[in-house]
């Protein structure tokens, strides 16, 4: 027989008045998405393969447990409700004993309400096939009027979520949220070879994304990759976007929280500087729970703390930290802000503009893999395809290759902006990322090698 959430909530509560048990907290998540899969076809240029409704149901429980030496055990575990809930239950309680941690306490402040905040496409929570629909004839329409290359591959996906969380607090909110993702895969070919682009996109709402744009560029991108040469080891200004963006300032963010001061993790603290001998142009760095329809839009932490947008950096110097309930106290500093989109407001130039601010320009177009490391800053990556840009001679030649590596500390030392402004959301490794502000950014003296 199935049980409801309700037993189960009653079940952690008399765990909890029994002692067994100090606090615990509940997600439920609720999935229902749209899948579209589209192939060559032998008959016309594509045609849609598969098209799939997929609905999904955790949940999953969170439990604390006191220890005889004043520590805590945790431990979080899917419950299915066609098993039998006690000796789930039983099971978790054992596996608390395995780990061990400082004893905190989940936030009991409920003075003030949270602010309505916009995470959803409104049409993809009320009727998400008929949504998916439009979406799928736009994809197919774009796809029709490509005029170069030939198809490869493409996906659609649209996804309405809905979490709830129960805290044993006596929070209990949910959380409705809304993502499509697109992808795109066209190729070209010469006489000698055949070479293939695939270009991805994630959005909250139909205007974060653009599949005409996607199509436009992915025919041109596998075109421009069939006549490419290696680039010259060296240093060069080197323009990047927020799909690098997104992942560098996300690496930034985490030296910016205060569980890295407690576990004695490189961690960059009020007041300190960000990249030493700044000389670029100002940026303002903020964590925004508010902002619409980003991947990390939300009013509460997991502990149940209310979430608002707080700056973080200002003249290169650190503002605030991100500090969340546990380690506020574990280290006694008050509490903050700790989940969030990225935000950075900075005044630029027009993208033109920014690539003849140097006698040679590389324009970063797409990473085979980019590799960053959130503990000193630094990333790298091979050069799937990039544009070296000749201010003088006006001459642009099409890179593939070689081995680019940098570091926001040194390599954002003289950076300059783009006018243009974007946002980006994006699924990294099951986690959400999102980014809010210039498109692009140009870079000093970043190593290349061949």
């Amino acid at each position: 027989m199935l049980w409801k959430v309700e037993q189960l909530v009653n079940e952690l509560k008399q765990n909890e008045k029994a002692g067994i048990i100090y606090q615990w907290s509940v997600e439920i998540k609720s999935q229902k998405k749209e899948e579209f899969y589209y192939i060559q076809s032998q008959h016309r240029d594509f045609e849609l393969d598969q098209m799939r409704s997929v609905d999904m149901h955790n949940i999953y429980v969170t439990l604390f447990s006191l220890k005889e030496n004043s520590k805590v055990g945790r431990h979080r575990q899917e419950f299915f409700n066609f098993q039998e809930l006690e000796s789930q239950l039983k099971l978790a309680l054992e596996k608390c004993d395995i780990s061990e941690e400082e004893k905190w306490n989940f936030s009991k402040s409920m003075d003030s309400e949270p602010k309505e905040v916009l995470t959803s496409y409104a049409s993809i929570n009320d009727n998400i096939t008929q949504t998916a629909q439009g979406l799928s004839q736009n994809m197919t329409k774009a796809i029709e009027e490509t005029q170069q290359g030939v198809f490869n591959s493409a996906e659609l996906f649209v996804i309405a979520e809905k979490n709830r969380r129960l805290l044993s607090t006596g929070l209990d909110y949910e959380t409705r949220r809304s993502k499509i993702y697109q992808e795109v895969c066209f190729s070209f070919q010469d006489d000698e070879k055949s070479e293939e682009f695939l270009l991805t996109e994630w959005g909250c709402h139909p205007e974060q994304i653009d599949i005409k744009s996607l199509c436009q560029k992915s025919s041109h991108y596998a075109k421009m990759s069939l006549n490419t040469e290696k680039p010259q080891s060296g240093n060069y200004s080197v323009l990047i976007d927020s799909e690098v963006l997104i992942h560098l300032f996300n690496d930034l963010f985490s030296q910016l929280n205060a569980e890295r001061k407690y576990l004695k993790l490189p961690f960059l603290q009020t007041e300190d500087e960000v990249i030493p001998n700044f000389e670029g142009e100002n940026f303002q760095v903020w964590v925004d729970p508010e902002k619409e329809y980003g991947f990390l839009t939300t009013s509460y932490n997991s502990s149940g703390s209310l979430q608002k947008k707080i700056k973080l950096i200002d003249h290169n110097k650190v503002k605030n930290n991100l500090v969340g309930t546990q380690y506020s106290q574990y280290l006694e500093w008050p509490e903050t802000t700790e989940v969030g989109n990225v935000v950075v407001d900075a005044q630029g130039f027009k993208k033109d503009e920014l690539l003849k601010k140097n006698k040679e320009t590389l324009e970063i177009l797409q990473f085979s893999g980019l590799f960053t490391n959130d503990n000193d800053l630094t990333f790298s990556s091979e050069i799937r395809l990039a544009k070296l840009h000749n201010r003088e001679s006006g001459e642009i030649k099409y890179i593939k290759g070689g081995s680019l590596s940098g570091s926001f500390r040194q390599n954002f030392r003289k950076v300059m902006w783009s006018e243009e402004k974007v946002a980006r959301n994006q699924l990294d490794y099951m986690h959400g990322l999102s980014y809010f502000g210039p498109e692009f950014a140009l870079l000093n003296d970043v190593s290349v090698v061949s």
